[in-house]
């Protein structure tokens, strides 16, 4: 008769061979000073706001804590960026991601522009009273 297995030796069974496979990718993050605010103008996610102290973030329809809701949205629709100059905004998908209704790989953003999706439209300002 088999001897029954505890939790840990059956996780450590079942990991054992993973641990040399798994490698440990740390990502720097830096303030987003002021935060950034973003603000849906238009389309599903209409009067959502979201303020951001903190990057690289990723905008898009598979994004955990910033989706897009917009159907034809792509997975990865838009990442702000902390840069010396300022937050960055920067898409791989330039044709559907417009900054300004101009198709933009990479840009500064300031206060004002707005990136639309699809129907989405969403307004770039920032946070200055730091609360």
């Amino acid at each position: 008769e088999l001897e029954p297995l505890t939790w840990p030796e059956i996780l450590n069974e079942h990991l054992g061979s993973k641990r040399r496979k798994i490698k440990d990718r740390p990502k720097v993050v830096a303030p987003l000073t002021p935060p950034l605010q973003l603000t849906f103008l238009r389309g599903l996610q209409f009067e959502t706001k979201w303020l951001l102290g903190y990057g690289p973030r990723k905008v898009g329809a598979k994004s955990i804590d910033l989706p897009i809701w917009e159907p034809q949205a792509p997975d990865v629709c838009f990442e702000i960026l902390p840069t010396p100059q300022g937050p960055g905004f920067k898409t791989t998908n330039p044709g559907m991601v417009l900054l300004n209704d101009q198709s933009t790989p990479s840009a500064t953003l300031k206060s004002g522009d707005l990136i639309s999706i699809f129907d989405c439209l969403i307004e770039v300002s920032f946070d200055e009273t730091g609360e």
